[in-house]
């Protein structure tokens, strides 16, 4: 069932009034109002409540309260957040405060922490931090029940249509009981069953209803969705940068010196582009890798750049494909943002090369920066 619903984007659009039956019924459970839970979304709170449910119901949780659900929150977002720093929009209060979280945990917990790091932090210091983490208590348990019970005047109505729907032939997910939740047996079944569907239908709509809008002009948003991100290992791409080297120096756009080691770089980082394409990689000196991270290149580098990747696209074309008569699969990431054949781009000019080549990375440089990333003193 994982990535499913990913695989059936088009049939899965927002305006499609049968996304339903993407969803498997279950004895008498509500599920037309469960597949449409996300159709008014403001914020990111009701995406993250469900995954948040989701996660607890997989470790066979049944009653949990409104902080332990609400810690989840913050722990699956905690790397969309800080580490490929996607917006939620001005309005949204769950990125301030896990902002605030960390700058008052005096390092006690890092913008790189893991999941299970975080959850056991906020448990522990819950007391700390309290304030900002049930700030989220008076609104969210309450209204992610409004498509099973209806919209309620206040809590104490919600709290009592859910022990009323709880008991009913066609029951509420859950009912609420002071500051807690009891997940109704049924959905509890249905929940566990189901969760890998549950939850790229919950991303799904997480990305086209709302983060899409909210962050134009960044790519590959899918993958930065609530797991700590884990890189492909570079062996390849590292392969062919070391034919360029066997022909001629390398030298670093950096300190402008010979690089003996190197390690690969994403030029534009790798915790905005998510990828490793052959185009925004270039050798760097292995003690300078670490220190650039995920910072953003000086733009006036960006000329080298394109030059040292003109030089590397012209080598390996040359080795693989017309010294040996075969094409290297990864050109094929030059052809994806050049919108061009290997054979054509091949054929430019290094003034060409360069400039196209710009064109593309520019942009993602000012993207990357409006959304927080800082430039790189090296």
């Amino acid at each position: 069932e994982v990535s499913y619903l990913w695989k059936r984007k088009k049939e899965l659009a927002p305006q499609n009034s049968h996304t339903i039956k993407h969803l498997p019924p279950y004895k008498n459970l509500p599920i037309a109002q469960l597949a449409g839970l996300f159709r008014n979304t403001s914020a990111s709170y009701k995406f993250y409540w469900f995954l948040g449910m989701l996660d607890m119901v997989q470790e066979g949780k049944e009653t949990f309260s409104f902080h332990a659900v609400i810690i989840r929150m913050m722990a699956l977002s905690w790397y969309t957040i800080n580490f490929h720093k996607l917006s939620f929009g001005v309005q949204d209060k769950l990125a301030r405060a896990i902002k605030e979280i960390i700058h008052a945990s005096n390092g006690a917990i890092a913008e790189d922490a893991t999941k299970q790091e975080i959850i056991a932090y906020l448990e522990k210091h819950y007391l700390e931090h309290k304030k900002k983490i049930d700030y989220f208590n008076d609104k969210v348990p309450y209204h992610f029940l409004t498509p099973f019970v209806g919209s309620q005047k206040s809590k104490k109505a919600f709290r009592e249509v859910s022990e009323i729907a709880f008991i009913s032939a066609s029951p509420a997910p859950y009912k609420i009981v002071g500051k807690n939740l009891i997940v109704h047996p049924t959905w509890q079944r249905y929940l566990f069953q189901h969760i890998g569907l549950l939850t790229d239908f919950t991303l799904w709509n997480f990305v086209h209803r709302f983060l899409e809008a909210r962050n134009p002009n960044v790519s590959n948003i899918t993958k930065k969705l609530i797991e700590r991100p884990v890189r492909e290992s570079l062996k390849q791409e590292t392969k062919l940068w070391n034919i360029v080297a066997d022909e001629q120096p390398l030298y670093s756009i950096y300190s402008n010196t010979p690089i003996v080691k190197f390690s690969l770089d994403h030029f534009v980082p790798w915790s905005f582009v998510a990828h490793n394409q052959l185009w925004n990689l270039a050798p760097i000196e292995m003690q300078l890798n670490a220190s650039k991270s995920n910072k953003l290149p000086p733009r006036k580098l960006l000329p080298k750049f394109t030059k040292l990747q003109y030089d590397f696209f012209q080598t390996i074309y040359q080795r693989k494909c017309v010294l040996e008569n075969r094409s290297p699969k990864m050109l094929e990431d030059y052809s994806m943002v050049f919108q061009m054949q290997t054979a054509d781009i091949f054929a430019m000019s290094a003034a060409e090369f360069q400039q196209k080549l710009e064109n593309c990375i520019h942009p993602s440089i000012q993207s990357a920066s409006n959304m927080g990333f800082m430039e790189w003193d090296y």
